[in-house]
């Protein structure tokens, strides 16, 4: 019966399983060792109904087995926990690179942002000082264009004034001849 059970064994190790399907297989193979001790335990086959010596032996090899079976249990209960923490600490890692990436490019982005700010900040400088000087040389050229009309309006007054002292002259020669 244990040659056929550690065959058993190797043959469900053989198979690719999950963890807790694993585990389960591990339970049910202890649950089916248990089941064995429980008959052996209850089977009297000495002359006299009690146990004999090999039945004591079968007990003590199917409890050898239990015992066995709990340190297989035992150690992929830890190997389970143990890849649980190695999960964790990996998916810890993603989110804390995850967490630096984006952080890393909000900085940038923010460094980014205040340059364009500072260029856009020196371009509206220069536009307002572009607009200062146009706004003097605008009124430099109006107040030479109204020095200019009224100059004209002088010369135009003398002019008029010639040609009205001209025309007097003319008057008074022709009178006289």
């Amino acid at each position: 019966m244990i040659k056929f059970l550690v065959l058993f064994f190797f043959s469900l190790s053989a198979m690719p399983l999950t963890a807790q399907n694993r585990l389960d297989t591990l339970l049910q193979q202890r649950k089916g060792l248990y089941k064995e001790y429980s008959l052996l335990k209850e089977k009297r086959s000495n002359f006299w109904g009690t146990q004999s010596k090999a039945d004591l032996r079968k007990i003590i090899d199917n409890l050898k087995t239990i015992i066995m079976k709990d340190d297989e249990i035992v150690k992929e209960v830890n190997r389970q926990h143990e890849e649980k923490h190695i999960q964790i600490k990996q998916e810890s890692t993603l989110r804390q690179t995850d967490y630096t990436l984006k952080n890393r490019n909000y900085t940038d982005l923010i460094y980014e942002l205040n340059d364009q700010v500072a260029s856009l900040n020196k371009v509206n400088h220069n536009l307002v000082q572009e607009k200062e000087s146009l706004i003097k040389t605008t009124e430099s050229v109006n107040d030479a264009k109204a020095s200019l009309e009224k100059l004209l309006i002088i010369v135009f007054i003398i002019l008029l004034g010639l040609i009205f002292y001209v025309m007097w002259l003319r008057k008074k020669l022709s009178k006289a001849i």
